[in-house]
């Protein structure tokens, strides 16, 4: 009996070789599918965050950047109750359309593309506690960053800023024109996932 197993039935042990020389079988269609469903009770936020950040208005696209920006390893939880996990990604298509994620290195690196959309994925695979950061993007959270990004009236004129790549590696420049107390508070705010 080696490491202390005992020993297998012949049809354990076929089952077991056919996963090792062709692979376990995956979901079928039907299972993929529920395991990319999105509650009902998640999908009201969903829709309400996804709106805010793809605002057209440079404020409102630079907010979503310092947000994407930050969260982008996160596991996001909109306090539902689904317990249900959800990773924040750039996509080339809009909300209420599949998902096609623009794959980057990092998250402040060009998209190669003048257009596209911040999403909320479902995380639908084993959690892994060792990157099992969660993040609360709830109604409290909604709120404070309305408080903390849109409502306060910045410095300066809101602009876009492009994706250089020495200057987009620096936060303090690429997100200067977001007031430094609405930065500096968020990140108070959320120090234990930051």
């Amino acid at each position: 009996m080696p490491f202390g197993f005992p020993p297998l039935k012949q049809e354990e042990f076929n089952t077991v070789a056919g996963w090792l020389s062709q692979g376990a079988p995956g979901p079928t269609p039907r299972q993929q599918e529920a395991l990319e469903a999105v509650p009902d009770k998640d999908q009201m936020m969903v829709q309400k965050w996804e709106t805010v950040l793809n605002m057209s208005e440079p404020k409102y696209q630079m907010t979503a950047r310092y947000l994407y920006e930050h969260l982008f390893l996160a596991h996001i939880t909109f306090e539902t109750g689904s317990n249900e996990f959800y990773e924040i990604v750039r996509s080339r298509t809009k909300p209420g359309s599949d998902i096609d994620i623009i794959a980057t290195v990092r998250p402040y690196d060009d998209p190669e593309t003048e257009e596209f959309y911040y999403r909320f994925r479902k995380i639908y695979s084993t959690i892994v506690y060792k990157t099992h950061m969660v993040f609360s993007m709830g109604e409290d959270q909604y709120k404070r960053t309305h408080e903390l990004f849109l409502k306060p009236v910045w410095m300066t004129t809101p602009h876009l800023v492009g994706y250089d790549s020495k200057m987009s590696a620096n936060p303090f420049e690429t997100f200067e024109q977001i007031p430094a107390r609405s930065r500096y508070q968020w990140l108070l705010d959320n120090a234990r996932y930051i």
